[in-house]
C-alpha cells in the first residue's frame, strides 16, 4: 500500500490513483477475516469495527476521475 501511495504521489494520475485505492481496498480486505477472532470482544470488537468501516469509507470516497 506504501509503494502505491508512494507511486501515486510522485505521479498523481488516474491509474496511480486506482493501483492506490486498490491496494487500500485489499488492505482492508485482509483484515476483515480478523473481525472473527474469539478474543476480540466487547469494546474492542466495537472499536475495531468501527475502525475497519472508517477506512472502507475513506476508501469509497477516494475520487481517481479528477
Amino acid at each position: 500500500m506504501s509503494a502505491a501511495a508512494q507511486a501515486y504521489t510522485l505521479d498523481p494520475t488516474v491509474a496511480n490513483c486506482n493501483a492506490y485505492k486498490n491496494a487500500c481496498q485489499d488492505y482492508v480486505d485482509a483484515l476483515e477475516p480478523y473481525g472473527n477472532c474469539a478474543t476480540l470482544t466487547g469494546q474492542s470488537r466495537t472499536d475495531w469495527q468501527n475502525a475497519l468501516n472508517d477506512a472502507q469509507a475513506n476508501i469509497n470516497q477516494i475520487d481517481c476521475s479528477k
